[in-house]
């Protein structure tokens, strides 16, 4: 056995955390010296410990871990509620990276406003091509991701070099990241009875998008946060010459990082635009 002090260092536990647990009766100490009152501990202990302490990490209140020990729960079922906490673990740090990222990409913003220097924006002229997507109203803006995955892995090896630039058409009449109006697909130079079925049963059809005379471009390079950085040069250079939205928006993706790089993304953002009407006065 193991007074309480080597016990917490085989443990890599608190004595005091030891001590608490002993106290409210989670983990009592093997035998107590009736004289010294000294507590020892047994190797053997070790699991019951570990459990505690991962239903503890797993946000579970003492009284509910009591129950949990009480109902002899087996190691099999604390891999299964640690895998499940672990993907909820994941899923917060995914939030908050993508939270610190549009947080980055706002600052540079404010620092582009400070500078005077912002992304370039071009004006030029695009001719029609055949698209093939599909469009449909996505409950969140993530859950266009897995269609794409679809496309991505399907289309490239059935198309070949008949396949141009995956581009994105964003139908809404207003930003939003729930209820996304967008349309997906590629610019494809196939016949127009052409038609694709994903594995997730949607179906991408050929139509023609029209030619646009004057579509305002701006790069993007950089994951989807980096997009209020681009959309806002772009806004100040319609404000300042005298241009408006015309049609919906296109996002061409020019290049598509390598897995966990999405900085390497680069994106053209096309804006269709025409001059805008002077603006009435009152009288």
């Amino acid at each position: 056995m193991f007074k309480i002090g080597d016990f917490s260092k085989i443990a890599q536990v608190p004595v005091s955390q030891l001590r608490y647990y002993a106290d409210i009766g989670l983990l009592q100490p093997k035998e107590v010296d009736p004289f010294s009152g000294y507590r020892y501990y047994t190797a053997g202990q070790l699991p019951r410990l570990n459990r505690i302490l991962v239903l503890k990490d797993l946000g579970l209140t003492l009284e509910q871990i009591r129950q949990t020990l009480s109902d002899d729960i087996s190691a099999e079922e604390v891999r299964g509620m640690l895998r499940i906490r672990k993907a909820s673990i994941e899923q917060s740090l995914h939030e908050e990276m993508l939270r610190l990222r549009s947080v980055e990409a706002r600052l540079r913003s404010i620092e582009d406003e400070e500078s005077g220097v912002g992304e370039e924006v071009v004006l030029k002229a695009v001719p029609a091509q055949r698209f093939l997507s599909l469009r449909e109203t996505f409950p969140m803006m993530t859950d266009t991701l897995s269609v794409v995955e679809e496309m991505l892995h399907l289309l490239p090896e059935r198309f070949g070099p008949r396949l141009g630039y995956m581009t994105a058409i964003l139908h809404g009449a207003r930003f939003d990241f729930e209820d996304v109006d967008i349309e997906l697909g590629f610019a494809a130079d196939v016949e127009n009875s052409t038609a694709v079925r994903l594995p997730s049963e949607r179906v991408l059809e050929v139509r023609e998008l029209p030619a646009v005379e004057t579509m305002a471009t701006v790069a993007r390079v950089g994951a989807f946060e980096n997009n209020c950085r681009s959309y806002g040069a772009l806004g100040a250079w319609l404000e300042g010459n005298g241009f408006t939205f015309a049609d919906a928006a296109r996002e061409v993706f020019l290049q598509f990082p390598r897995p966990g790089e999405q900085e390497e993304i680069v994106v053209e953002i096309q804006v269709p635009v025409e001059r805008s009407s002077p603006m009435s006065l009152p009288a």
